[in-house]
């Protein structure tokens, strides 16, 4: 089983918002697409991760509020306790960032990208931000499914169902379509 592994810090409640409903999304889709058994997702706050979790993981999910223009403290030290044992070993694996920000969270997403460039991680989506309130009507700007959609396309990018979500019809129909065209391989 393949897990995905959601990290995040926050000391109010977006950020965490955003990592509850990219689970959300991620395990919905998974089940619409029979797939529950193939994908693990876990959540963790970043005082509670290590190398140990992100060595397991076969892709990750960063979060983090902006702070004075910057990704936390507690973000900034998770990172700076798992990049050496790391470093070199999860080359190639698919990455994602979300952002909570009351400016305009450039700050935040440079210094993370920094960091996890040296990872040689591969990104599979472009960085998602909630700027001020993160509500239910949030959308990114490539998808009509808001936060469950982008956590269903992280976790389907597990399972090879890349994305199938961005064209017409529903969300699970397009799961299952893309899950039988890669299954028939």
């Amino acid at each position: 089983m393949k897990t995905l592994l959601v990290v995040y810090h926050t000391r109010g409640v977006k950020t965490a918002q955003m990592a509850q409903a990219l689970e959300r999304g991620a395990l919905a889709a998974l089940k619409e697409a029979d797939a529950e058994g193939e994908v693990r997702v876990v959540v963790k706050r970043c005082a509670d991760a290590g190398p140990g979790d992100v060595l397991d993981a076969d892709a990750l999910a960063l979060g983090t509020p902006e702070n004075f223009g910057y990704m936390s403290g507690m973000m900034k030290d998770f990172l700076e306790r798992v990049f050496y044992d790391c470093e070199g070993k999860i080359e190639g694996r698919p990455w994602a960032l979300f952002v909570s920000a009351g400016q305009d969270g450039s700050g935040a997403i440079t210094s993370v990208e920094r960091i996890v460039t040296g990872l040689r991680l591969r990104k599979v989506r472009e960085p998602i931000l909630a700027l001020r309130e993160v509500t239910p009507d949030v959308r990114h700007p490539d998808t009509k499914w808001g936060w469950m959609g982008w956590g269903a396309g992280v976790a389907c990018s597990l399972t090879g169902i890349f994305f199938g979500f961005l064209g017409n019809g529903s969300l699970p129909d397009a799961l299952r379509r893309k899950r039988r065209e890669t299954t028939s391989r």
